[in-house]
């Protein structure tokens, strides 16, 4: 679990006033209802600070909503978008999502999704060049991506048998 500590970089930081994070915690009822994929646990720490206010925190491999984490280490945060409640955080290519509380203003909230939204951008990009290099590991993929079935059948029916075979063989008869 990420865990803050101190002397940590902090990208961005700003209090959410307890007014907005009642507000806050209402719409997010109201978003998800009884759905399994509504945020317990944000919620929870939402509540805790209802009535004095809420710290959001964020740094480069997390967002801290109170005591409550999202840890981009773990979760497959695939766009985020800043929307005039929340700041929403799309898990897993959409399969379901999470809001964060901003202040009345906005501008700090709007600096770190561009960023996050850049980091995301230079990481695919990086990502896509390493994958595009003429490497062996590179042409064996695209082959086992190409030929998926065919590389199964010849994993079950050639290698395995072969192996099997010559681990017969290295043992002799041997009892």
């Amino acid at each position: 679990m990420t865990k803050r500590y101190p002397g940590e970089v902090i990208l961005a930081r700003w209090t959410v006033d307890s007014a907005r994070v009642r507000d806050f915690t209402q719409r997010v009822h109201g978003r998800y209802g009884a759905s399994p994929f509504r945020p317990i646990d944000l919620l929870r720490a939402c509540e805790e600070g209802s009535q004095s206010g809420l710290e959001v925190v964020c740094r480069d491999d997390a967002v801290f909503v109170g005591q409550w984490c999202l840890a981009f280490e773990y979760n497959v945060v695939s766009q985020i978008h800043l929307e005039s409640e929340w700041v929403l955080f799309v898990m897993e290519w959409g399969a379901y999502d999470i809001p964060v509380p901003v202040p009345s203003d906005q501008a700090e909230a709007a600096r770190i999704v561009r960023y996050y939204t850049q980091q995301g951008e230079e990481e695919n990009r990086q990502y896509l060049e390493a994958r595009q290099r003429p490497t062996w590991s590179n042409r064996l993929l695209i082959i086992a991506e190409a030929h998926f079935a065919w590389v199964l059948l010849g994993l079950f029916f050639i290698v395995l048998p072969l192996f099997v075979l010559l681990l017969g063989l290295l043992h002799g008869g041997r009892h």
